[in-house]
């Protein structure tokens, strides 16, 4: 812009003064003149109260080719324009700029809240397992029952009860019974009681659970009925403490059978005289062991040979006249629980070509 006072006509400018004369609603402000549209818009908004929604357009029209009227100054125009600009006429155009359609407040957006939501979830998930697994409480050993006992004949310690649940090996526990899942169809299962049969219609899958304890109601010892009778029995006609003998064996048996399969397998306390006087002992142990396990632990303890031992288990019979005592070897490949063995029970170790096993200790 080129300057002359209009009080001394010689005070002039002698170069392009860079200002621009602006006027926005009446008010004429001198303003530094911008290079750039962008820059002129921001200048504007910056001296004047313009709406921040509102769009600015510029007019010239001190320009020759104007003839007098206002012509706008557009976007590309202007950088072309702008060292020829003197007086600018500032017009606001109300809600003139371009506004995206704004979405209902009512209707979220669907794939931002979504992966907030998705986000939230798994955070919630993952707050839940931590809790969860600090709520489990962890699993403490079983705590070791320590029995004294009287004489032991042959132990390390005298005053130490032998436990087989000491460095268990696991083939020396009978393995569990695993019922099939793919059974569906009822089947009939013979139940067997004390007086009478009845065919009961249950599923096969539960009949898997009470073949168990059934099967053990078979055959408890495999071994020949050895009973001592005194002289003065011996000398009687008739015998019939044998089949009484099995009767009562399968009995007793099928007593200690009765548990539910699901019943956990508690340890329990058995007393065992060895085959040398004043060999006597309490073990513990479980009905799910093996008879091999039990044997193999008496024999460590009172210094036996296992190969040449076996186990007694002692069952009071009715005789002719009075209770007798029979002696039933104890299979090593079946379980205690299938020995009939209960907790209590009394048992002898016998070795063979040993005389001694003959006399038996009570407590």
């Amino acid at each position: 812009m080129h300057i002359v006072s209009t009080i001394n006509s010689q005070t002039r400018s002698t170069e392009d003064v860079p200002v621009v004369l602006v006027t926005l609603d009446g008010t004429k402000k001198f303003l530094p003149r911008p290079e750039s549209y962008e820059d002129m818009n921001e200048l504007v908004r910056a001296h004047y109260k313009v709406d921040a929604h509102a769009a600015l357009q510029f007019m010239v029209s001190t320009l020759d080719v104007c003839q007098g009227e206002s012509v706008e100054v557009t976007e590309a125009a202007y950088p072309l324009l702008a060292s020829l600009l003197d007086s600018v006429s500032v017009t606001v155009v109300p809600n003139g700029r371009v506004q995206a359609i704004p979405t209902p407040s009512a209707t979220p957006p669907l794939h931002a809240d979504d992966e907030v939501e998705n986000d939230q979830e798994e955070l919630d998930y993952l707050d839940e397992a931590e809790t969860s697994r600090a709520l489990v409480p962890k699993l403490e050993s079983e705590d070791e029952e320590v029995i004294r006992g009287s004489q032991y004949g042959g132990a390390d310690d005298p005053n130490t009860l032998f436990d087989d649940d000491e460095d268990e090996d696991d083939s020396d526990r009978a393995p569990p019974v695993i019922p099939k899942k793919e059974a569906k169809k009822p089947a009939k299962v013979r139940v067997t009681r004390e007086e009478e049969d009845e065919d009961e219609e249950v599923p096969q899958q539960r009949t898997t659970k009470r073949e168990a304890p059934s099967a053990k109601t078979e055959v408890k010892v495999k071994a020949e009925v050895k009973t001592r009778v005194s002289p003065s029995k011996a000398s009687a006609s008739h015998s019939p403490s044998k089949p009484r003998s099995a009767a009562n064996r399968s009995q007793d048996a099928a007593d200690s059978s009765q548990a539910p399969a699901s019943e956990k397998d508690e340890r329990f306390k058995v007393s065992i005289t060895g085959p040398r006087p004043g060999q006597k002992a309490e073990f513990v142990t479980r009905g799910g062991h093996l008879v091999r396990k039990v044997l193999g632990g008496v024999c460590k303890t009172f210094n036996l040979d296992i190969d040449r031992a076996k186990l007694m288990l002692l069952v009071s019979v009715q005789g002719e006249e009075d209770d007798e005592i029979a002696y039933f070897e104890c299979a090593q490949d079946d379980t205690v629980k299938q020995s009939g063995i209960n907790p209590n029970s009394k048992l002898v170790v016998r070795v063979e070509d040993d005389e001694e096993g003959d006399e038996e200790e009570e407590d």
